[in-house]
């Protein structure tokens, strides 16, 4: 296991980290095992829950004074966002917290996926698979624009979808997901997604369900040619 204060490997159960002598657990409850992904703020780890052995997937965002309220915010809304849905292509929120140990920090816990990220895919794809694979994203995004009001992903991407070894699609990391309100209120305070794979609106800050739809005939030039949008139109 990691310590989840310096990242350097420490024996499974110390109480004490001997390299920093901080406690190497998150909130003493989760062990840090390997980084998932790395986001501006954070990182999502694959985490063990101690207390029976549970294998998760943990996003952990240190906060600073300065910050503290748009973090917690937003991995709080991240959260009541989960909660809320419940498809067997998304993952399960298992807890949200807000630690101190072994620093301040804002913890999400979902279920682990084992799998390979889209973007991590080596092999070329055949025109039929490449269109198997994006009508399973279809399916999840039909759940999330089926609720009142639509839930729109917003960051529809290589990085978000997880391909277990049985061909099962997992949408993943919610951190960008808004409810879509009416054209003329349906402008956020900030512009997320991904380039390449972002509808044009979203610069405005716009999400409609709509905009998953056009980021999913991103993904599916993506998986026939292996270049974003973007690099496609200046070609």
């Amino acid at each position: 296991m990691l310590c989840a204060a310096c990242h350097h490997t420490v024996e499974d159960g110390p109480t004490l980290c001997p390299h920093c002598h901080n406690t190497p657990l998150v909130d003493g409850r989760y062990a840090l095992l390997a980084p998932l992904g790395q986001g501006a703020r954070g990182t999502t780890w694959r985490a063990r829950r101690m207390v029976d052995g549970l294998e998760v997937a943990l996003k952990y965002l240190p906060i600073q004074d300065v910050e503290r309220f748009s973090v917690v915010d937003r991995l709080t809304r991240e959260a009541r966002l989960l909660a809320a849905l419940d498809h067997p292509n998304i993952p399960k929120l298992l807890e949200h917290l807000i630690t101190h140990t072994p620093q301040p920090a804002a913890v999400l816990v979902t279920q682990l996926v084992d799998g390979e990220d889209w973007g991590s895919t080596q092999h070329h794809l055949t025109v039929a698979q490449a269109l198997t694979r994006v009508a399973s994203v279809l399916d999840i995004l039909a759940y999330l624009h089926s609720a009142t009001p639509p839930l729109v992903h917003r960051d529809l991407s290589p990085g978000n979808l997880i391909q277990r070894h049985n061909g099962t699609v997992f949408l993943v990391d919610f951190h960008s997901a808004a409810h879509a309100a009416a054209p003329a209120d349906n402008v956020h305070t900030t512009s997320l997604g991904t380039p390449g794979f972002m509808a044009p609106e979203q610069l405005l800050g716009v999400a409609l369900p709509a905009t998953d739809i056009y980021s999913a005939g991103c993904l599916l030039l993506w998986l026939l040619g292996r270049v974003p949008l973007h690099a496609m139109l200046d070609e």
